[in-house]
């Protein structure tokens, strides 16, 4: 997983608002829906609920990244960037 220094930025001033025990998390997101039904795309959040059963815990550059231990094969894939028109970018690939 690579998150750019400007997303880092971001996340560092975002976390400053928390408590210590925050962390951003990496998941999946239902995106659309309809007749077709949703599709899951990788999103990213602030958390602060942990669970050892399920959770896997990553550094990345210094800041804590959970994701789900399902997901966890995917994690090199997974870029996170800042586009100036989109704001914050997670994408696999």
């Amino acid at each position: 997983m690579t998150i750019s220094p400007e997303a880092q930025a971001i996340f560092r001033e975002m976390l400053a608002d928390y408590d210590e025990g925050a962390f951003l998390r990496v998941g999946q997101i239902p995106c659309g829906g309809g007749c077709c039904g949703a599709r899951l795309i990788f999103g990213v959040t602030i958390d602060e609920d942990f669970s050892e059963e399920g959770d896997a815990r990553l550094d990345v550059d210094g800041l804590t990244v959970v994701m789900d231990k399902n997901l966890l094969c995917e994690a090199d894939a997974i870029s996170i960037t800042v586009d100036p028109e989109k704001g914050v970018v997670v994408s696999r690939g």
